[in-house]
């Protein structure tokens, strides 16, 4: 991930005016994440798509996530278009196609990707309610509307494609304002967000045979926490394989005080997965931050997904030291590395941070 998912007759606007306020609001708590969702809660996720071609990887992530019915999956799915002519955003609510009616290229569009939503939803293994919208408006304010919608429906998690994703049909202008989008969204979201990059050809989905090989990397901090709680959440699933691989620089593990909350979350979800044979935990322990990438680059596998954090409690791997090397430091310093630079890998990669503050 490096990792997602997400309806009347009449139509629903959101207009944003310049004074809106985005950030946090002394009345109500904005920071929202994966952690915080309880397993007899339902698991809420906002996912925004530009094109068809991320459907099928987003629903094998859906399914991977663990519907069920103490924890069903609500995905709220909104389509992005750019707007055109108007000055006023809009978001409008899916309507599905009535028979005799013609629809516009946008709404025909619309119609192709939330069917197949749709019919994932009535086949999957578990409950996924799918609320789907057309979201209409300039790309440049485009997380304005994002931003509201997962806080007024209370949404843990956001997630983006990456805008490299399908570059050739999107074209570069595009390409440059969806970047932009992610950007600004990262910078505004009230909860925790992730950025789905793919590589290869989509992955065929067939509920019947599905399996989902998965791999992290957990260094430490609240992102890896957060990775760490959508892993926890996907063994869940019998037919999700996980391999986390825990890096423990040396030299941080002698000089710097222990992460409590770290070791604590670490412990619980070790427990909580003693006897399940879907995980496979691997400690390595490097010297230092040029170890660490070196084992990132030469970590071998055939995994349909790997989910990364982009921020680490290891300072030496923040993006200002680390800057000459990385190319989009929207995915960090390890994202990065595995998208450009591990020629083996052909999958998924999702990188996942949280809401910035504390933690």
């Amino acid at each position: 991930m490096l990792i997602g998912n997400i309806i009347s007759t009449a139509f629903v606007y959101f207009t944003y005016r310049s004074r809106l306020r985005i950030g946090e609001s002394p009345e109500v708590p904005r920071i929202r994440n994966i952690q915080s969702v309880q397993t007899n809660s339902p698991f809420n996720i906002l996912c925004c798509v530009h094109n068809d071609e991320s459907i099928r990887n987003l629903t094998s992530l859906l399914e991977a996530s663990n519907p069920t019915e103490a924890s069903p999956i609500y995905a709220y799915i909104v389509q992005a278009v750019e707007l055109v002519g108007r000055t006023i955003p809009v978001l409008v609510p899916y309507k599905k196609k009535e028979e005799g009616n013609r629809f516009s290229p946008i709404n025909s569009l619309a119609h192709h990707m939330m069917q197949a939503f749709f019919n994932y939803s009535e086949n999957s293994s578990g409950p996924v309610l799918i609320k789907s919208f057309t979201m209409i408006a300039p790309y440049k304010s485009m997380h304005e509307t994002i931003c509201r919608l997962a806080d007024e429906k209370h949404e843990p998690f956001v997630i983006l494609p990456f805008h490299e994703n399908h570059q050739v049909m999107v074209g570069t202008n595009l390409t440059v304002a969806i970047r932009q989008f992610n950007n600004n969204v990262q910078e505004h979201s009230p909860c925790t967000f992730g950025i789905l990059i793919e590589r290869g050809l989509p992955r065929l989905l067939t509920l019947s045979h599905f399996s989902y090989n998965v791999a992290t990397f957990f260094i430490g901090g609240p992102d890896d926490r957060e990775v760490l709680a959508l892993a926890s959440r996907m063994l869940g699933n019998r037919n999700v394989v996980l391999t986390v691989y825990r890096i423990v620089v040396l030299r941080k593990k002698l000089s710097e005080i222990k992460d409590e909350k770290m070791e604590t979350r670490l412990d619980e979800f070790k427990l909580r997965n003693n006897k399940n044979d879907c995980l496979n935990w691997r400690d390595i322990e490097v010297e230092d931050t040029v170890q660490a990438m070196d084992t990132i680059l030469n970590s071998r596998g055939e995994y349909d997904l790997v989910m990364v954090g982009r921020r680490h409690a290891d300072s030496s791997l923040s993006n200002e030291k680390m800057s000459e090397f990385v190319q989009y430091p929207e995915l960090g310093m390890i994202g990065d590395t595995c998208i450009f630079r591990i020629l083996w890998w052909d999958g998924e990669c999702f990188g996942v941070a949280r809401k910035h503050g504390r933690y």
